[in-house]
């Protein structure tokens, strides 16, 4: 669809990185390599925000389409570059957009919302934008919540297992630490 991509594994099926998605599969016969290689680009759903989450002292936190913290923005401040793993206590939150009018379906949208952050104050990638290396060559993550456990994992000695694998992490406000012990009956 003349979309750029980043090829993880040529075969069949190929796998692909997208705006769209961190493992796309097509059939081999479906991509065209260009002769002049296209310039590395970071896929649109690590560096936008869908929305954002308001907390209860008012700060406004963007999200990704994913549902990843991506900055924090507090009236006064400059924009807070936030780890992707984090838990945000939210008392609302809003949208910017919808599957039906995604910023990878149109030129003039990705622009769009290139802006919306330029006008919050946001002029450098996410923190969510390092797994990209990760979605790219690890073959342990298949997609954003993946990657975002593996580098959780090696960035954050604090992290929380869950009974059912994944990883989920405290508010970053102020946490009290606790140490849990588990009980064997």
């Amino acid at each position: 669809m003349g979309e750029p991509a980043i090829l993880k594994k040529f075969g069949r099926p190929t796998h692909l990185v997208t705006h769209r998605s961190a493992d796309t599969w097509v059939a081999d016969f479906e991509i065209t390599i260009p002769r002049k290689p296209l310039p590395l680009f970071i896929p649109a759903r690590l560096k936008l925000a869908y929305g954002y989450w308001t907390e209860a002292d008012g700060s406004e936190v963007l999200f990704s389409r994913d549902y990843k913290p991506l900055w924090r923005l507090t009236d006064g401040r400059n924009p807070e570059r936030l780890q992707p793993w984090l838990w945000i206590d939210k008392v609302e939150h809003e949208w910017f957009w919808d599957d039906t009018n995604t910023p990878w379906r149109s030129p003039r949208r990705l622009q769009e919302e290139e802006r919306r952050l330029h006008e919050f104050g946001v002029v450098a990638l996410p923190k969510l934008a390092d797994i990209l290396p990760d979605i790219v060559f690890n073959k342990m993550t298949k997609d954003v919540r993946s990657a975002v456990d593996l580098m959780a994992r090696r960035e954050d000695t604090e992290a929380i297992e869950t009974f059912v694998g994944w990883t989920r992490y405290p508010s970053v406000r102020s946490v009290k630490r606790v140490k849990v012990v588990p009980e064997y009956h």
